[in-house]
């Protein structure tokens, strides 16, 4: 009877077992076929739970700027469109708008020392910024960069920024401040000498340049939203693609001369929203210097941001109608 008994539990959790697994395979399957696996932020979830595609922009945010979304092998960045000059088509690299901001250098605002109960020590999450004007959060989701000055300028540490209040009704005996509070521990304690470097996340207000008279800035990510007319983008939330296969924008006739994939494969930005190659003869490209204004067309391919490489297989003499497609390298 026993015999039975046990027979029977085992056939019962081999079918359990059974349908477990093919529910598990009709779920990839239903996934790949609903058009590829979905990771947000690191977890799975299916096509449907996504709020926004890749493929829409919002006037509502959806999500935390600089939310990580992979499609297969794609990256994609969630952005908040700045100011455009022009407007943004499909395939236009959009650039950071993130500055630098730095404290007690240069003259700017300075550190504030720590204060019992109001942060600065060591195993704190949270420190004070000399700054009269500043919104609340402004910083979130920044890079923070410390400089213990007592032990040296290579004494540097980060960390990420969760937060920061504004300056109203926020004052000491050192002026208007703001608190900031920090993703990990401060590893040593503040001193009024040392430096304090906060770079805004570079998804945060970013935008389409088309000058081309003046500095370009860092390239972000590619948009994917089809904007077949001049409808801005500005206030507008967005998915940027950072990695993978895409069809950028190419500057002159870069994306479809085949001699150009051949001796050049790697592609890099040089402003405008597109991307270009120098030519086989090493000759280089207009780059524009960061902070002048002025341009050179000497060779300075070592100055210009390296953003992927050329996608596709092609022998010398074959030019094409269509745009070459290219692996995207941001960010992964």
């Amino acid at each position: 009877m026993k015999t039975i008994k046990s027979m029977k539990a085992k056939t019962r959790y081999n079918l359990f077992a059974v349908l477990l697994v093919v529910l598990i395979f009709a779920g990839l399957v239903y996934q790949s076929y609903a058009g590829g696996r979905f990771t947000l932020n690191y977890s799975s979830i299916a096509r449907s739970d996504l709020r926004q595609h890749v493929y829409e922009s919002s006037t509502l945010q959806n999500y935390d700027i600089g939310t990580r979304l992979t499609i297969d092998d794609k990256v994609y960045r969630y952005a908040s469109v700045g100011p455009l000059e022009g407007y943004a088509l499909s395939g236009y690299m959009f650039e950071s708008n993130a500055t630098v901001v730095e404290y007690n250098k240069k003259n700017d605002p300075g550190v504030v020392v720590g204060v019992a109960g109001e942060g600065g020590f060591a195993g704190e999450y949270t420190l004070r910024l000399e700054d009269a004007d500043l919104g609340e959060d402004l910083y979130k989701d920044a890079l923070i960069t410390i400089t213990d000055v007592s032990k040296g300028p290579d004494m540097v540490w980060s960390s990420r920024v969760v937060s920061n209040g504004d300056t109203v009704g926020t004052k000491d005996t050192v002026g208007d401040t703001i608190i900031v509070t920090i993703e990990d521990p401060l590893p040593f304690t503040l001193d009024s000498l040392d430096y304090v470097n906060i770079t805004p996340s570079p998804y945060d207000s970013v935008y389409v340049s088309l000058r081309t008279d003046t500095t370009d800035g860092m390239a972000v990510g590619i948009s994917n939203v089809y904007q077949p007319d001049s409808t801005s983008l500005t206030g507008s939330f967005i998915w940027l693609q950072t990695w993978g296969p895409c069809t950028p924008i190419y500057k002159s006739n870069a994306g479809n001369t085949g001699p150009d994939m051949i001796f050049e494969r790697s592609l890099y930005y040089t402003g405008l929203g597109k991307v270009e190659t120098s030519d086989s003869s090493g000759v280089g490209f207009t780059v524009y210097y960061h902070g002048s204004g002025t341009s050179d067309s000497t060779s300075h391919i070592n100055n210009a941001q390296n953003v992927g490489y050329y996608l596709g297989n092609i022998t010398a003499g074959n030019d094409f109608t269509a745009r070459s497609p290219m692996y995207l390298t941001i960010t992964p």
